[in-house]
């Protein structure tokens, strides 16, 4: 079982001020930047299927688009109707709502084996750390949806199986592998077969493999992934889709790369999860200590997340292409065992849990100083209601100061309030401050001054290609798809080429390249 805690007042004070001001954290300035190359794809695609009528097929401009099935293109356009438009808050609000449900799992499925506040603070953990506060949880990605669900499947999964409640297990594990399918493909069926064997041997019930409850749910996931590809079949080259489904799981091990390279990965792979998952990872320091370590094993369900965290992880620690935001399903698995290392070290006072104390310290001291200063930086002043928005962040960090130091017992639950208000912060005074120095800002300007001069217009790209950003932006603007073509045209065409006959110049366009533009050419051939 996991060590007793009781919840103070001041703890209670904190956690709901933590609850309450996580969802502006989340929203505010979230349509600020502009989109990033990975976002471009995921709104254009949306934009095309809303445009062309088509939401079995997806494109981008106009050819047929094989990497991702269409679900969170769909979550997407529904996003995009609930807000009446098609900008950047509508493209990554599912991403913001995402993240916070996925906490709401996180909680959900932990009470079930912890103190409320050992589920609370694995959740703040998973949620305030740093690559998924302060980046993933503001872009328009599928990763923070589908890292919910993958999540959810793991851990959910062997809940279920604790319960020896098996037809549930199976129907909840395959209806999310199916649900992850249809956001990511194969990656889902990894997790979903990794996961449901480790936890069958691990119960000692691997004969489920081959009973009613299990097939049923089989069933469900061939329902519901089936009926999506029997449709796209009627009517489009489903050889071509399941060919590139293959390539894109290949594309990224040293099948492609090589041993060399793969090699390297794995060595430098612990230190960057390391990275991307700071400040909490400086409780890391607890993993040094064997006989703490000892204790941790002896827990069967903290035994079973870090079973669950190998077997995933591993395909991870041994493919090359891996971006930080593949590993959100994570989090968790790992700041559960080692919160409980940390309220073991805790309890005994042991050097490690002073140094964590002094460090997580530091840092509270650190972002009040960081966020104090807001009223001295020239840079910043153009913000709107600069010193309104200023007084506001100063006046929570106060509150979160009086909490800290009046508190009886160090408990990181504080902290999680700090880095909340930190990230108000950070939208109200980076973000604008970023945007403004962003070549990306530069390039939707561009972008959207064209897509509005010639709206009335069909717009071409030559088969060099249109940066999706580019395309994004046009396509939003002009309510038209932008197709990429090799043949005579007449209309407007943007491209690299610079000496297109029966074509005349009449503007350019930014391109991701900041030191070449496209030329926009009005051709009659």
């Amino acid at each position: 079982m996991f060590l007793p805690e009781a919840i103070q007042s001041k703890e209670k004070l904190a956690i709901i001020f933590c609850i309450v001001l996580i969802v502006p954290a989340l929203l505010i300035n979230l349509g600020l930047m502009a989109v990033i190359e990975d976002e471009a794809i995921r709104g254009l695609v949306a934009l095309e299927m809303w445009y062309s009528g088509d939401y079995i097929a997806p494109t981008i401009n106009a050819a047929p688009y094989y990497n991702k099935p269409p679900l969170y293109n769909w979550i997407i356009l529904v996003s995009c109707t609930i807000f009446g438009n098609a900008d950047e808050f509508s493209l990554r609000f599912p991403t913001a709502l995402s993240t916070f449900f996925y906490g709401v799992c996180i909680y959900t499925i932990y009470k079930k084996s912890m103190s409320k506040l050992a589920a609370i603070t694995v959740t703040l953990l998973a949620i305030t750390c740093g690559r998924i506060f302060f980046y993933d949880s503001f872009k328009g990605l599928i990763d923070m949806t589908f890292s919910m669900c993958m999540f959810s499947l793991m851990l959910g999964s062997y809940q279920l199986a604790r319960q020896k409640d098996w037809t549930r297990m199976f129907l909840f594990a395959y209806f999310l592998a199916a649900v992850g399918f249809l956001l990511k493909t194969l990656p889902a069926i990894v997790f979903l077969g990794l996961s449901l064997l480790l936890i069958l041997i691990v119960e000692k019930e691997f004969k489920r493999l081959f009973t009613i409850p299990h097939f049923l749910g089989i069933g469900l996931f061939i329902v519901i992934v089936g009926s999506y590809y029997f449709v796209y079949s009627l009517g489009h080259d489903v050889v071509a889709l399941f060919t590139k489904m293959l390539t894109e799981s290949t594309d990224r091990t040293a099948v492609k790369f090589g041993i060399g390279r793969t090699i390297a990965h794995i060595i430098t792979f612990p230190f960057e999860v390391f990275f991307h998952f700071l400040p909490w990872t400086v409780l890391f320091i607890y993993l040094f200590k064997v006989s703490y370590l000892k204790k941790l094993w002896a827990n069967e369900f903290l035994r079973m997340n870090i079973l669950l965290l190998f077997v995933n992880i591993l395909l991870y620690w041994i493919s090359v292409q891996v971006y930080a935001r593949y590993l959100l399903m994570f989090p968790p698995l790992i700041f559960a065992p080692i919160y409980y290392l940390h309220r073991l070290h805790q309890q005994d006072n042991t050097i490690q849990y002073r140094i964590v104390k002094g460090i997580l310290t530091v840092l509270v001291a650190a972002i009040s100083i960081g966020m104090l200063s807001v009223f001295f930086i020239d840079e910043i002043a153009f913000v709107p209601y600069l010193y309104i928005k200023g007084i506001i962040v100063t006046a929570l960090f106060l509150l979160a100061a009086y909490l800290f130091v009046t508190a009886p017992k160090f408990r990181l639950v504080y902290i999680f309030l700090f880095v909340i208000i930190f990230r108000i912060g950070f939208n109200w005074f980076v973000l604008p401050h970023r945007n403004a120095n962003d070549y990306s800002n530069i390039l939707r300007e561009s972008a959207i001054e064209t897509g509005q001069k010639y709206k009335d217009f069909q717009i071409y790209a030559q088969k060099d290609g249109l940066f999706r950003s580019n395309s994004y932006y046009i396509t939003r603007e002009t309510k038209r798809i932008v197709p990429i073509i090799d043949d005579k045209i007449d209309g407007i065409l943007i491209t690299f080429e610079r000496n297109r006959k029966s074509c005349k110049k009449i503007g350019t366009l930014k391109s991701r390249r900041p030191t070449v533009d496209y030329l926009v050419l009005e051709c009659k051939e």
